[in-house]
């Protein structure tokens, strides 16, 4: 009765045995037939973008004409705004204030201590051979002299001018003058029918020379001194002029003389400041209004205002410079000047080139035996320190 059971339990084992390799081959096969097809996708794709000519509508994010299309016609203004911006932004700095404050060594500097470090690696042994570690003071073998010079760092700093904006002011006057001239009274007809010959003719006197103080309509049907035609149905009129200068071949009916007042401003004062281009006007105020009427020359002048004050806005520029120290101190030379900010440039930066300070005198070197212990070309002393328990131990 055991037997059937152990059939049907090797039965079991040996499907679960076939249904395992079976799932997985289904599973292999299903992968690879998705990748061929994603495949089959890109590649119709690829073919399709390479054959199409592009546009603007198949470039992604192109949002028509790009905000640097500026640089266009002017590349050389992206680099002139990097420089104005430059000094400004923190990273930059933080950048080249750790460049400048970077020691910086000379080509020929780093080949001579190559060239000594290759003397004492060509023979080691003519430094070290039967030395130890005793205790004792020992001998001490001079290393290669040292043939560098003193190392150098670059440094900046800025020197130009600081803008400040200040108000000036200046006056301007109204200045009036009485002149006397001449006034010549006519009569002249207008409308149609006038002889345009006639020096009665109202287009002979024109303006402003002449001006019309007082004007007649007139309605005549018969010729009367012969400066008309026909009869005319009430267009012509009959005008007094007055004019300040005699019409050629007219006879006035009067002349008389009269006062002439003129007024003009005086702003010879401020032209100096009109001219500057560091100044704008801001506002003009009236500082002089009472009383609005003055007797000039002995006629009455009557005007709102007779003076004004007129304000500017003027940038000042003043020198400054932060570079005193560098060009203080001994060794620092002056390596180019680069412009920050202005058109034409009012605001420099020097770069200099200057010594390492506080450095150590050239001296000749040695290595010793007994209280010196070195490693892959460093060595260093070792302090040793007496031990007082030896004898307890």
């Amino acid at each position: 009765m055991k037997r059937p059971i152990l059939c049907r339990a090797g039965v079991f084992a040996l499907l679960l045995t076939l249904a395992g390799p079976l799932h997985a081959q289904t599973t292999t096969d299903a992968a690879k037939a998705d990748g061929k097809a994603f495949g089959r996708d890109k590649a119709a794709s690829a073919q399709s973008a390479a054959t199409t000519n592009p546009d603007a509508s198949r470039i992604p994010n192109f949002g028509g004409t790009p905000s640097q299309s500026g640089y266009f016609d002017d590349p050389d203004r992206m680099s002139r705004e990097a420089a104005s911006q430059a000094t400004t932004n923190t990273g930059y700095r933080a950048m080249r204030d750790s460049m400048d404050r970077r020691a910086r060594f000379a080509p020929q500097d780093l080949d001579a201590t190559i060239a000594r470090s290759n003397v004492i690696s060509d023979d080691p042994l003519a430094y070290t051979s039967g030395m130890a570690i005793g205790g004792s003071q020992g001998r001490c073998v001079p290393l290669p002299p040292a043939s560098g010079t003193a190392a150098r760092y670059m440094a900046t700093c800025n020197v130009g001018y600081t803008a400040t904006q200040e108000t000036r002011t200046c006056p301007v006057t109204l200045t009036a003058r009485v002149e006397q001239r001449q006034v010549y009274g006519y009569y002249c007809v207008g409308g149609s029918g006038v002889d345009p010959a006639s020096a009665y003719n109202c287009n002979r006197y024109p303006a402003p020379q002449c001006t019309v103080t007082q004007s007649y309509p007139i309605n005549l049907c018969d010729p009367y001194f012969g400066i008309y035609w026909g009869c005319n149905s009430g267009d012509l009129r009959v005008d007094l002029v007055s004019c300040t200068s005699p019409v050629d071949g007219a006879t006035p009916y009067t002349v008389t003389g009269e006062n002439v007042v003129t007024t003009a401003r005086d702003e010879s004062q401020c032209a100096g400041l009109a001219a500057d281009t560091s100044c704008q006007q801001d506002t003009e105020t009236c500082t002089d209004s009472d009383p609005v009427t003055r007797i000039v020359d002995g006629i009455a002048v009557t005007q709102p205002c007779w003076a004004w004050s007129r304000s500017y806005s003027c940038a000042q520029f003043t020198e400054a410079q932060d570079c005193q120290t560098l060009e203080a101190t001994p060794g620092c030379k002056l390596v180019r000047e680069d412009c920050l900010a202005g058109e034409p440039c009012r605001t420099w930066e020097r770069v200099y080139d200057c010594p390492v300070p506080d450095q150590p005198a050239n001296s000749n070197q040695f290595i010793c035996d007994g209280d010196v212990y070195c490693i892959d070309g460093s060595c260093e002393t070792i302090q040793r320190e007496a031990n007082d328990e030896f004898k307890n131990a």
